[in-house]
């Protein structure tokens, strides 16, 4: 039987989180050492068990992407900034199969897209998101990003899966590269929801 293409299963969420007063000694010595501070752009949903939301994942991802390669140390001091759980962060890095060394440096890019997993429960959801979070178009357009990107992330989260044959990867690598000759190089989830696109999710027939 095929394993189930998910990352983790969907969990209860709240509006409102509850007040921590150690965050606020987090803000103001973010400011004090002329970092970002671990703020979000708006009110979201609050996933309890994890406290990854994907408001954070992209104020992480504002936070570092000036960066292609980032230290294991330099994610994990954003990562408490936040107040995200450490057991979190371990997950996500053995399932990259990342070693937690603080000075191996890890494709900040993969790293993203191994958040997006805790979000979304179908590789397409996890593209999209992915999409949405590194896009630097504004929220209100089409999140495109370069294909090349896109090519360099679905192969990674594809063959993590290790259930989705090579040649069903290469299917819909060579259709979206055919997009994207169209559109200047770039690539956005309405090209993978074509009719005529191989699915993102390996579908056993």
């Amino acid at each position: 039987m095929r394993r189930k293409i998910q990352f983790s299963p969907r969990k209860e969420v709240s509006f409102f989180v509850s007040y921590a007063p150690d965050k606020d000694i987090k803000y103001f010595r973010a400011l004090a050492n002329g970092e970002e501070p671990p703020v979000k752009n708006r009110l979201e949903l609050f996933d309890e068990s994890s406290g990854l939301t994907f408001e954070i994942l992209k104020a992480l991802h504002h936070q570092l992407s000036s960066k292609t390669e980032v230290t294991i140390e330099e994610i994990q001091h954003k990562w408490e900034n936040f107040g995200l759980k450490e057991e979190k962060l371990n997950k996500l890095l053995n399932l990259g199969r990342f070693p937690k060394e603080p000075s191996f440096s890890v494709n900040w890019l993969k790293f993203v897209a191994l958040g997006c997993g805790e979000l979304g429960s179908t590789i397409k959801e996890i593209m999209t998101l992915f999409s949405k979070i590194v896009t630097k178009k504004p929220p209100e357009e089409i999140p495109e990003i370069p294909f090349s990107t896109f090519s360099l992330i679905y192969q990674f989260i594809t063959k993590l899966k290790e259930d989705i044959p090579e040649g069903h990867i290469n299917s819909v690598i060579n259709f979206l590269s055919i997009q994207a000759e169209k559109q200047d190089g770039m690539i956005n989830p309405q090209n993978y929801l074509l009719s005529d696109c191989p699915s993102l999710d390996y579908v056993l027939l």
